[in-house]
């Protein structure tokens, strides 16, 4: 997935914030949340390129870890639940939510290593053939692409029909 993490992103966060009626929770501030998740794996970029020198799949980064994202959401939701603070349980959930959803969308035709350290075999759906020299041309011009730019014209109808909404109101 390349360019609709962050549109999916506004998708799930959206449909999240409207299942629930509660006062307590700031909404832009949890949309920001989950859009920040939405693409918080991929920070790893800056390490793979910058310092990495591109030896090794981000992919296989702490950050695309499930397991990692697992536990840290048990401490933070444990922690939540210690201090009474739905605020803080609401914050934690949207994240996990984006973070996992990041992770199924890579799995379209990116590895994850969705098992690991139990197993290091990296999954994926589909593998994308390497058939053009700049290998973004691969991913491109692979049927996968289109599923993302459903998701970002999906993401765009739904947030025009959000502000016609705010605007008739």
């Amino acid at each position: 997935m390349f360019i609709a993490h962050l549109p999916a992103g506004y998708l799930l966060s959206k449909y999240w914030l409207s299942t629930f009626n509660e006062n307590s929770v700031n909404r832009k501030l949890l949309l920001a949340i989950g859009l920040l998740s939405s693409i918080l794996p991929d920070l790893d970029l800056i390490y793979f390129y910058w310092i990495d020198n591109q030896q090794h799949s981000h992919h296989t980064y702490l950050s695309h870890i499930p397991i990692f994202w697992a536990g840290l959401f048990l401490v933070l939701l444990s922690i939540s639940t210690i201090v009474q603070s739905r605020v803080i349980k609401h914050f934690v959930v949207i994240s996990a939510l984006n973070i996992i959803l990041h992770f199924i969308l890579d799995s379209v035709v990116g590895d994850i290593l969705w098992l690991y350290p139990f197993n290091s075999d990296p999954y994926a759906l589909f593998h994308v053939s390497p058939k053009y020299e700049w290998w973004v041309l691969n991913f491109f011009l692979h049927w996968s692409f289109l599923f993302e730019i459903g998701i970002i014209i999906f993401a765009w109808q739904r947030f025009l029909n959000s502000k016609k909404k705010y605007q008739m109101s």
